[in-house]
């Protein structure tokens, strides 16, 4: 989710309170909390999330994680999604399926 907001070069205001917001709602410790206002300020990690997915179903599930942390709203985030959607082997029918499952078009 973080690397998906920092899609477009940096995570915005809106962005970093939508995901504040998420942690809150779900009910995360500060140390975690911490844990993630740090990785916002670090540099995109996608190599070793695309490593570290173990299978299909994690893949799409990080895929859509990172679909609900955006805005659709930039050709940056596109293109940022359809990289991480190609690094997970995940397929266009797929990716289609799950933003329409998310509501995102």
């Amino acid at each position: 989710m973080i690397n998906a907001a920092k899609s477009h070069g940096q995570i915005d205001a809106q962005e970093a309170q939508r995901l504040v917001g998420k942690m809150q709602e779900n009910g995360v410790s500060e140390e975690e909390r911490r844990f993630v206002l740090t990785s916002m300020q670090k540099p995109m990690e996608t190599d070793a999330i695309v490593r570290a997915v173990p299978n299909q179903q994690a893949a799409a599930q990080i895929y859509t994680a990172s679909l609900m942390a955006i805005q659709l709203d930039t050709d940056a985030e596109r293109r940022r999604l359809q990289e991480l959607a190609a690094r997970f082997g995940v397929n266009r029918h797929a990716v289609a399926y799950l933003h329409r499952a998310v509501g995102v078009a």
